[in-house]
């Protein structure tokens, strides 16, 4: 149960409410369980490989246990 497949990760910048830019890296994840993509924001100064990986197999683990 969990993460399926590869993770696709693209970087791009943002802005927040007072026009600060700031950059976020999108990973994209599919579960075993579920069709479609997920996606989940991480912010770039707290991005490493194996923190999004870890951050999408949690989140895959979470969304196959609610569709039983």
């Amino acid at each position: 149960m969990g993460l399926r497949g590869p993770l696709k990760i693209r970087q791009y910048v943002d802005f927040d409410v007072d026009g600060k830019m700031f950059r976020v890296h999108e990973i994209t994840f599919r579960t075993e369980k579920t069709e479609g993509e997920f996606v989940l924001d991480i912010p770039s100064k707290e991005f490493t490989a194996e923190h999004a990986r870890e951050l999408a197999e949690a989140r895959a683990e979470e969304i196959d246990k609610a569709v039983g």
